[in-house]
């Protein structure tokens, strides 16, 4: 089978992104042998790699080929790598094309020589005279994503953002992202970890904080706290209280609120509660159709199912989506929420299709819905009866994906006694 795959590349003259998606799809394959998973690999690199790879190929490459390692192709890797490290120490590649390269490598799950290469790589940039502060930052970043512990680099990239946190006329932002990289640089528990969650809660004290500076400042201290501690309640505290600060503007009510859904704190008592502020301000006749949108997305991701809170911000949803006057891509948005939000419910999804399906048609529509649609959770989201002639009709669209038909179809075969027989008789 291997070998038919790659002669088939050949044969049809593929592209080479082509043949490392064909590639890719196999060696992903959980019951692929190993035998099959190192001749596909080695196959692949003698038919791909040559010298006027470009960095994006280089990177497909090895980010294919570290599927087949842990069936010992490791050295294909290796050799796919020392090229991808060579373009990558290139002068005409840029700081925002190399660092990224850098980091697939330092996050790869084996030991491999190369793998510290790409940290070393990293920190030595890091030394150039003209590096910026958010290039200091990034590279901490980086670094701070990888759960090996190579002592030399960890002690190298603390010294370096302990260094640069010394520079005068830091912002309030450079400063909070070298205090969360040092935090997560740092070894669970240790003395810097503590010292960055004390800079942090003593920052939130300030008073000549703007709005934007201390959402940032709560939210770099609930990341730099231990879970529970009082630290990391005093940032949720905080973040809760912002987002009931009286005469919010739009966008800042759009990012606290984004904030809290991020970090799950919609889903406590309190967070609900302060769900209050964004339904109120929906209700301002003052606010733009887009103004409308953006509020109504935000409390509709946010808000409990079947809450009050989410059925109004659907009815916006759905006002916006059927005004004629906007731009059709305006009103996609407006209508494509529910197909993102996965605690929904089917009558949003059904709902949604439907409009959808009034501003793309064909192959366009398939391809949106696939594209929005996200699996929805099961606890919480039963279907209702009155859902099942919707369901039943948009199950027989044959415009829609085949993911969203089954899905359907699953849910409507638990649901009603020989349902099968029923939709193949009709």
């Amino acid at each position: 089978i291997a070998q038919m795959m790659l002669d088939a590349a050949t044969k049809r003259q593929l592209s080479f992104e082509q043949i490392i998606q064909m590639t890719r799809t196999f060696l992903l394959q959980p019951s692929i042998p190993e035998e099959n998973a190192r001749f596909i690999s080695h196959t692949l690199l003698q038919k791909v790699l040559h010298p006027e790879m470009t960095l994006e190929q280089a990177r497909l490459l090895v980010d294919t080929l570290s599927y087949a390692v842990r069936k010992g192709a490791l050295e294909d890797w290796e050799r796919a790598t020392d090229r991808f490290l060579a373009i990558l120490r290139n002068d005409s590649v840029s700081f925002e094309e190399r660092v990224p390269g850098l980091y697939i490598l330092y996050q790869f799950p084996i030991k491999s020589e190369r793998r510290l290469q790409a940290a070393q790589y990293l920190l030595d940039s890091a030394q150039k005279p003209d590096i910026s502060v958010e290039e200091i930052a990034e590279i901490g970043e980086g670094l701070s994503w990888n759960d090996h512990d190579e002592a030399d680099e960890r002690q190298r990239i603390m010294a370096l953002l302990i260094e640069t946190l010394q520079r005068p006329e830091l912002s309030v932002e450079q400063t909070l992202r070298l205090l969360e990289s040092l935090y997560s640089n740092s070894p669970d528990g240790s003395n810097e970890q503590h010292q960055v969650t004390q800079q942090l809660l003593q920052r939130t004290r300030q008073t000549n904080l703007s709005f934007e500076e201390k959402m940032r400042t709560a939210e770099a201290l609930h990341k730099c706290s231990p879970l529970n501690s009082q630290e990391n309640q005093q940032a949720i505290d905080m973040l809760l209280a912002l987002a009931q600060t009286p005469d919010l503007k739009v966008e800042e009510t759009a990012a606290i609120f984004h904030l809290l859904y991020a970090y799950n704190l919609t889903a406590i008592s309190a967070g609900q509660q302060a769900l209050s502020t964004l339904a109120r301000l929906l209700q301002q006749p003052e606010l733009g159709s887009e103004q409308q949108i953006e509020i109504a997305q935000n409390l509709y991701e946010a808000s409990m199912s079947r809450s009050e809170n989410r059925k109004q911000a659907v009815q916006v949803l759905w006002k916006q989506a059927q005004d004629n006057t906007l731009s059709p891509e305006l009103r996609l948005e407006a209508a494509t929420t529910p197909l993102m939000v996965r605690d929904t419910n089917y009558t949003d999804r059904i709902q949604a299709i439907r409009i959808i399906l009034t501003l793309k048609q064909g192959e366009d529509a398939r391809a949106h819905v696939e594209y929005s649609w996200q699996p929805m959770l099961v606890n919480g989201n039963r279907v209702e009866s009155n859902d099942i002639p919707a369901m039943i009709e948009l199950l027989q669209q044959e415009l829609l994906p085949v993911v969203v038909r089954d899905e359907m179809y699953r849910i409507l075969r638990q649901m009603v006694p020989h349902f099968g027989d029923i939709l193949t008789s009709g």
